[in-house]
């Protein structure tokens, strides 16, 4: 399977980042404006109560993109597509992710009910859109982004035919 570069680079960083940044703003404008009415005592919640519950959407919708950013998309900023490494292994264990951790991610993929997945091959944690018909156990060719850990390429190996020193 192979899974778009630029895709991860718009939807794992360049969305949440934009995100953050956008909703950060908005918050701190609602959160100066909601102290200058405290301040002028001109408080009432049939008035600004919108406002304090868009804060803490925006709160929530921050932290969730963060958590994208912090699970492994703020490296796609100084990763290249060329700087993939290829290694063989074993699946020793495969884990969906949240919206927490992955973003769904737009492309020619078709979507299972978790945003995304986690690998661990030979210790090594690599995140795709899919697993396909991937299985624990599975011998598999995996071409990933070593910091962001974001796979490009992922595909069953016979074992026997691969080159194993």
């Amino acid at each position: 399977m192979y899974f778009e570069y630029d895709a991860y680079k718009t939807f794992c960083f360049g969305a949440p980042a934009f995100g953050v940044v956008a909703f950060s703003i908005g918050i701190f404008y609602c959160g100066a404006w909601l102290v200058y009415v405290l301040l002028r005592k001109q408080w009432d919640w049939r008035k600004y109560g919108f406002q304090v519950l868009w804060i803490m959407g925006a709160g929530v919708l921050v932290c969730m993109l963060i958590g994208v950013l912090l699970n492994g998309g703020i490296y796609l900023r100084d990763e290249k597509e060329t700087d993939a490494v290829e290694i063989q292994g074993e699946i020793s264990n495969i884990r969906g992710l949240g919206s927490f951790s992955f973003p769904v991610v737009k492309g020619d993929y078709e979507h299972d009910k978790v945003n995304g997945y986690e690998f661990i091959i030979d210790g090594v944690h690599c995140k795709a859109v899919r697993k396909g018909s991937l299985e624990v156990g599975d011998y598999v060719t995996v071409k990933y982004l070593p910091k962001s850990g974001y796979v490009l390429y992922i595909a069953k190996t016979d074992k026997a035919s691969a080159n194993i020193e």
